[in-house]
């Protein structure tokens, strides 16, 4: 019982760091296209909440969707996004704003914004 436990914390643990580094990835590229994340659409690229608690299932599911867009970019289905109101374009400001200093940090405060 104490290992189901233990890798029911762990894998939870590692699948929160997963996914909050897959977003922070999708930030930085739609920021370098031009476009933000539309923080009210962010949950059809998020997990489920109920999968990323089940053990083991979370990190496979995690990592399928990592890959997927890692072979399978979101902008080669641009308008797709678009009608999901996933993305939204950038403001001539963010994109001076962006530029000025195009890090992760700064892509997810201007998605945050």
């Amino acid at each position: 019982m104490d290992i189901f436990v233990v890798l029911w914390i762990t894998t939870t643990i590692i699948g929160i760091i997963m996914e909050t580094s897959f977003i922070i990835d999708v930030m930085k590229e739609a920021t370098e296209a031009g476009y933000k994340i539309n923080k009210k659409e962010v949950h059809k690229l998020l997990l489920p909440p109920a999968l990323l608690f089940l053990p083991i299932f979370n990190l496979s599911f995690i990592t399928a969707k990592t890959v997927k867009y890692y072979i399978f970019p979101l902008w080669e289905n641009l308008s797709e996004i678009k009608s999901d109101n996933i993305i939204l374009p950038l403001t001539i400001e963010e994109k001076l704003e962006y530029n000025m200093k195009p890090t992760n940090i700064n892509a997810m405060k201007i998605t945050l914004k």
